[in-house]
């Protein structure tokens, strides 16, 4: 008897897990990006704060040299 509510409680514990895998693996479908879907946004923000570093340390570089 005892081996029956211990198999019925992991038989329900199973459902919910199965449950909750389920509403991860839906969440993670819609709501986010995946990384080949990342990479351009990635390489067009990477390169504008590349060239703003770059004009930042030219004009640190331009006020050092003239002053």
């Amino acid at each position: 008897m005892d081996d029956e509510i211990t198999l019925a409680v992991i038989v329900n514990e199973l459902k919910f897990i199965k449950e909750a895998v389920a509403e991860i693996k839906d969440k993670l479908d819609k709501d986010y990006v995946r990384m080949s879907e990342f990479r351009p946004v990635r390489s067009i923000v990477y390169g504008m704060v590349g060239l703003i570093l770059v004009g930042v340390m030219l004009a640190i570089l331009k006020l050092v040299m003239t002053g």
